[in-house]
This record gives C-alpha cells, structure tokens and sequence, in this order.
C-alpha cells in the first residue's frame, strides 16, 4: 500500500453495516505510513480502530481490550503476526484474526491450518479491499454467533427485532 491510497473511494455503497457500527478493531502493523492510512481507511468506514506498533504491543492490546477483530501484518519486530497468532490461539483466544501482508505463505501452509485465520490480505492491497475484507469477516462472525441456539443476545436491536417479527 502507498501513502496516495485514494481515500474517497470508500464510498457510500461501502457505508457501514449497522450492525458493525462502531466494531473495535485492532491493526498491528510496523511500518507508520500504512498504519495511519489503514486506521483512517477503517475509521472513515465507520470502525473504531486502536493501533499497535509491533506484534508485543498487539499482544499487549488484545489482552487488555476488548475487540472485534484484529489484523496483523506478519514481518514485524519483537512478535511477527504469525507469533501473535499462535500466542492468541495457544491462550484459547478466538478472536477473528486477518492477516494482511506481503508474505502470507507461512498462513496458508497445512501445519498452520490450525490458527483459523479468518481472512489472508495479500499486500499491496487497495482501501475498498480493506473495507470488504474487514465487513465480511464481521457479518460472518456476527451469522456464526447468531446461528448457535441459545445463542447470548447480541447484536443490533433492530436486528433481534427481525428476527422476533419473523418467528411470530
């Protein structure tokens, strides 16, 4: 990703789900140029955004906050996305993780299947890629944990109102 991302092209046909308002989400990467203008891509898409500067200050972060999402970069010093992952899921955290990085063969390899990484962002990567990526990975969650029964409420208001209307 360059520094000219083209803003503006996250447009109104990619406003925000509403359900998705607001979701909190954690972007760890190293280099400062694509941190800020990921954070502000996804702020202006309607998410709050926390970021981290390494894979220890990710750790530190998801440990000590609540998200809905975290997405890594992997080549990063003190803890590489791949270490951030296996840390997370070795201490049953089951966050949804997206990895987005220029290297993202170590994720796909069958000895790592185990991570259950949510989404891969192959770098360089556009806004609205960004944008679609995060919204797809949030919707599938939000199905996942809606389509358990007896599942805890959760959600949008307006969304468990549909859903009561329809099974009346």
């Amino acid at each position: 990703m360059n520094a000219r991302l083209e803003l503006d092209s996250v447009t109104a046909s990619h406003s925000p789900v509403t359900c998705h308002t607001g979701a909190r989400i954690l972007y760890v990467e190293d280099e400062p140029v694509t941190r800020s203008m990921c954070s502000l891509v996804l702020g202006r898409a309607g998410f709050a955004v926390t970021t981290a500067v390494d894979g220890q200050e990710g750790w530190s972060a998801q440990t000590s906050e609540p998200f809905s999402l975290v997405i890594t970069d992997n080549h990063m010093p003190h803890l590489t996305g791949l270490e951030l992952v296996t840390r997370a899921r070795t201490n049953g955290i089951a966050i949804p993780f997206i990895v987005a990085s220029g290297s993202i063969e170590p994720f796909v390899a069958i000895e790592n299947r185990w991570l259950r990484l949510a989404a891969l962002i192959q770098k360089p990567f556009g806004p609205d890629d960004l944008v679609v990526t995060v919204r797809e990975v949030l919707e599938a969650e939000f199905r996942k944990l809606h389509t358990r029964p007896f599942a805890p409420s959760s959600g949008c208001a307006s969304e468990r109102a549909t859903h009561a209307q329809a099974a009346v």
